[in-house]
């Protein structure tokens, strides 16, 4: 959690540079059930931005989707709707998706060249071969990673 939570300020530090002295961030994304990590990175960062006066406040908004039987499309399908309409006009009430990325090439149209917009610095500190595979779109930088699930097989045969 500690990771992330750096990582975001990392982010946030740069788009404070660019926008003013007060940022408020908000964020979309979605659960299965209680939002326990989406809450906890929200009160989490928003303390370290607090003890550290930083001057910015996240606000994550997240779609409980625990009835819904096929979540990821809904939130898609959602998420879909706001980037198409907002991408052209600059006026989302989002300022950050939290998506599954193997939905990259949904949202990727609609997103920003993030190599373009943050510091080389800040984006070498991924792994090349996940912004690759995970996070471009048509040769885009179009998300960073918060984490990596791996599948593992272990056979004692």
């Amino acid at each position: 959690m500690k990771y992330l939570i750096f990582i975001f300020l990392l982010v946030l530090c740069y788009i404070i540079q660019i926008y003013g002295n007060s940022v408020d961030i908000n964020i979309l994304t979605y659960d299965y059930g209680d939002a326990y990590y989406q809450k906890k990175l929200e009160s989490d960062f928003n303390e370290h931005a607090i003890n550290n006066n930083l001057n910015i406040t996240v606000r994550i908004e997240v779609l409980k989707l625990e009835q819904i039987k096929d979540v990821y499309t809904y939130f898609n399908s959602i998420v879909e709707l706001f980037l198409k309409k907002y991408s052209l006009k600059n006026e989302s009430p989002y300022d950050l998706y939290l998506y599954d990325s193997r939905y990259t090439y949904l949202y990727g149209p609609y997103l920003l060249d993030l190599n373009e917009n943050l510091p080389k610095e800040l984006i070498e500190t991924y792994d090349t071969r996940i912004l690759k595979e995970a996070c471009s779109y048509k040769d885009k930088l179009v998300g960073l990673p918060t984490s990596v699930i791996f599948d593992i097989l272990y056979s004692n045969n």
